[in-house]
């Protein structure tokens, strides 16, 4: 099982191997050890999405793919905008190489790079920098 757990300022993802009940009684018990600091949980059998990535279950090992949360924008810097050019041309392999750090899978990583390829064409970036 997947394990979330999160405080103030440092968030963690743990596996756990007990049960369900066993894991509400843990998290019970972290929560009524010091009164300044409450620990939420998320758990799943199968996934879960931790800062910006999703960790699963797939072929007997655990996978990782991005994680695009519901408030997600494209906040990718405008090669219009007035920033110095040679942020323009290592944007694009930032991330790129950023998706081949998270994607394990070469098929994941071929979609999320034509994904990530179209949002940079959105923002007028050179085709010859956006070679996945």
């Amino acid at each position: 099982m997947f394990l979330h757990m999160q405080t103030f300022s440092r968030p963690r993802v743990f596996l756990w191997k007990g049960s369900e009940a066993d894991l509400f009684d843990f998290h019970h018990y972290m929560n009524t050890t010091n009164t300044n600091i409450k620990l939420s949980l998320a758990h799943s059998r199968q996934q879960i999405n931790f800062l910006d990535l999703t960790i699963f279950k797939g072929d007997n090992r655990l996978h990782t793919t991005i994680c695009k949360k519901p408030t997600d924008s494209n906040t990718i810097l405008h090669t219009n905008s007035f920033h110095p050019p040679r942020l323009s041309k290592n944007i694009p392999y930032g991330q790129l190489l950023h998706l081949r750090h998270i994607c394990d899978q070469d098929q994941d990583l071929l979609l999320q790079s034509q994904a990530m390829s179209d949002r940079l064409r959105e923002y007028h970036y050179k085709p010859h920098l956006i070679t996945p």
